[in-house]
């Protein structure tokens, strides 16, 4: 995808008179992305992106009970490595950082309060 200065740049110079070709040269593109920039001018706009899913999104609910019934907004986590119900297990590894889950729980608390 080109940047929207480029896009205008192209459109200019098409208004200017240039063909294809000569706006291709001038801006080292291919002569296909200058046609398909010129066809459709909105495909400079990016599609949004769906939300990923978090990786504390299985804990919802334990992080939920320690902001709202212990009132924990700076929880002490498991160690990396250890799931927040405290068992371990390899495929439980990267899972849920100390990092993530305080700023999960200061988020929460924020809406909450």
């Amino acid at each position: 995808m080109l940047r929207s200065q480029t896009v205008l740049t192209i459109h200019n110079l098409h208004i200017e008179g240039k063909t294809v070709q000569e706006i291709a040269q001038d801006l080292s593109i291919s002569r296909t992305t200058v046609r398909k920039y010129l066809k459709h001018p909105e495909a400079v706009i990016p599609k949004p992106r769906p939300p990923r899913p978090s990786k504390l999104d299985p804990y919802q609910e334990q992080i939920e009970k320690w902001v709202t019934e212990d009132h924990c907004t700076n929880c002490v986590t498991p160690v990396k490595g250890h799931h927040l119900s405290g068992e371990s297990s390899p495929a439980s590894h990267g899972n849920g950082s100390m990092l993530n889950v305080s700023l999960a729980t200061e988020r929460l608390a924020r809406t909450i309060v």
